[in-house]
């Protein structure tokens, strides 16, 4: 699922600080598509319509959490720039 940003599930996880909701989508059990079929890992890398990650949007909004949640599946593993830090995606 996809907003009309291009903002998935992760994305409102991540800016809202919910990291066990970060940590469930990066990571769904396999229990979890008998559930709901079609559910698949969300990318921690996936970007919006501007560019910005949930990774972006937890640091952002200081939520350290769903920051450590995202940065181990980020393609930039745990050297996150400066920048990413700066940005508050409105």
């Amino acid at each position: 699922w996809r907003d009309a940003d291009q903002r998935g599930l992760l994305h409102y996880a991540a800016c809202h600080g919910r990291e066990q909701l970060c940590r469930l989508l990066l990571n769904p059990p396999a229990a979890a598509s008998d559930v709901t079929p079609g559910l698949r890992a969300e990318s921690a890398a996936s970007a919006d319509r501007r560019g910005f990650t949930p990774l972006h949007y937890a640091a952002s909004w200081g939520h350290a959490g769903a920051m450590a949640a995202t940065i181990g599946w980020s393609p930039l593993g745990d050297q996150v720039p400066v920048h990413v830090l700066r940005v508050r995606p409105s």
